[in-house]
């Protein structure tokens, strides 16, 4: 390599040496952290059940914090027969107070879990 060669790659090592530290700076001129903010949200579905003969009363309050919600969070049911996957059989809407109310028709003998899921608008 002759001398020429050497001084023409050392620039160019020195340029683009140059251009990544301008590029570096520019960088990060252009984006800035904000500061962060922690929230404490704890929704949960508090659910009793209540058996005359077939028929089983679900009900359930939504809560955020231990403070019920107020009106208009979807809520959907359901039940799972001796472990099976879950089954959908309802979708109820909180009231004033965040309390939802239904009813499941047993159809057959069986051990019967039921779950509500809120949906948090």
């Amino acid at each position: 390599m002759g001398t020429n060669s050497k001084k023409t790659l050392l620039r160019i090592v020195l340029l683009s040496s140059l251009a990544a530290a301008l590029l570096t700076v520019t960088y990060g001129a252009l984006f800035i952290a904000s500061n962060t903010v922690d929230v404490d949200v704890e929704y949960q579905v508090g659910l009793t059940a209540t058996v005359v003969d077939t028929q089983v009363t679900l009900e359930g309050v939504v809560s955020n914090m231990g403070s019920p919600v107020g009106a208009g969070y979807a809520v959907d049911f359901y039940y799972s027969v001796y472990g099976s996957d879950w089954a959908y059989f309802d979708s109820q809407t909180t009231d004033a107070n965040g309390y939802v109310t239904t009813t499941y028709s047993i159809t057959a003998n069986g051990y019967y879990d039921f779950q509500a899921i809120a949906t948090i608008p």
